[in-house]
């Protein structure tokens, strides 16, 4: 295989889909390992594009949400140029399932990977009694950190989705890092972002030696 592509979340999906996009997938044979069915909306996704952003249109379909509004502790912001986006998780899985399905010269496979090897040219990927050569992999696994540390600084994460029964919210005015919370001895802040007048996402975000509950 050309390309091999190990985990296939968000940072090889939108490579895969940037492939194809570029019309240069058709040419190679790619190979992929994912243990994970995608069957699931395990994630949320949010970045800042501003209105002339290529991401904008590439990611079109799969966008859940905008916001062009922060409501800060001196008043309403209007974003100008930036806005900010979110993509639900399922809906970049699905798209890029999509694309690997269409493509007979991409093998996806559902394992996990034993082992990489380095070779003269390439690596050998290995799942149980199988292996494969590819010349230049992606790897999207969390690293194994293996050199001494001192005391480590968690950065985690907790969200909600809330829905309530009479309007609330302004879909296009988000809060972020609101640190105007309990600090309990850590650094946290929270997000909220309204999908409708009813429905918001609302995440605590948490650096500190314990992880968030």
């Amino acid at each position: 295989y050309e390309i091999g592509f190990l985990g296939m979340g968000a940072a090889n999906g939108l490579l895969l889909l940037e492939l194809e996009r570029k019309n240069l997938l058709p040419a190679l044979n790619v190979l992929i390992l994912e243990p994970d069915a995608k069957l699931k909306n395990d994630k949320t996704y949010c970045f800042w594009a501003d209105a002339q952003h290529e991401i904008r249109t590439q990611l079109k379909d799969v966008m859940f949400h905008q916001w062009d509004t922060i409501d800060t502790v001196d008043g309403l912001e209007s974003l100008e140029d930036q806005h900010y986006y979110m993509v639900e998780s399922i809906a970049l899985y699905n798209k890029v399932k999509s694309v690997a399905q269409s493509y007979d010269n991409v093998t996806w496979v559902r394992s996990a990977v034993d082992g990489v090897k380095a070779q003269q040219e390439g690596v050998v990927v290995s799942s149980g009694s199988h292996s494969w050569e590819v010349k230049q992999l992606f790897d999207s696994r969390p690293p194994t950190i293996k050199e001494p540390m001192g005391p480590l600084v968690l950065q985690s994460f907790v969200g909600w989705r809330v829905k309530l029964q009479e309007d609330y919210w302004t879909p296009n005015q988000m809060t972020l890092m609101d640190f105007g919370i309990p600090q309990n001895g850590f650094t946290q802040f929270m997000y909220v972002l309204p999908t409708d007048s009813k429905e918001a996402v609302v995440e605590m975000t948490r650096f500190g030696s314990d992880p968030s509950p």
